[in-house]
């Protein structure tokens, strides 16, 4: 299981570079304890194609009295929460990025099992 977490986590740090297109279907809506998230459809320069979910938030926003803080549990939503782009990243020394950047990206491997993720 370890292992298997371990490559797909390595396939999204590699798979970003090699996508060449992106496409949204309804049948990339996935439910998650906390609410629907829909993703995308990505073609690499082989023509496979791999699914993505990017920006599935994982965490309420460390922002004031949260800041400096564990975590909190992120709230439930409804609807369907888009994501298909990547959000922005963490606060960096040199003060980009945002405080909002408690996000999964998750590109699973062809033969990743189906297992509840969030």
């Amino acid at each position: 299981m370890r292992t298997n977490i371990l490559l797909c986590v390595l396939f999204a740090v590699l798979g970003s570079v090699v996508a060449v297109s992106a496409t949204t279907t309804d049948d990339l809506v996935v439910h998650t304890s906390h609410g629907k998230v829909r993703g995308s459809q990505y073609e690499w320069k082989d023509g496979s194609i791999v699914n993505a979910w990017r920006g599935i938030p994982f965490g309420q926003p460390p922002v004031l009295d949260m800041r400096w803080r564990s975590p909190q549990p992120v709230k439930d939503w409804s609807g369907t929460k888009n994501c298909t782009s990547l959000k922005p990243a963490c606060i960096q020394p040199d003060g980009t990025g945002d405080e909002d950047c408690l996000f999964w990206v998750f590109w699973p491997l062809p033969n990743c099992r189906r297992n509840k993720v969030a």
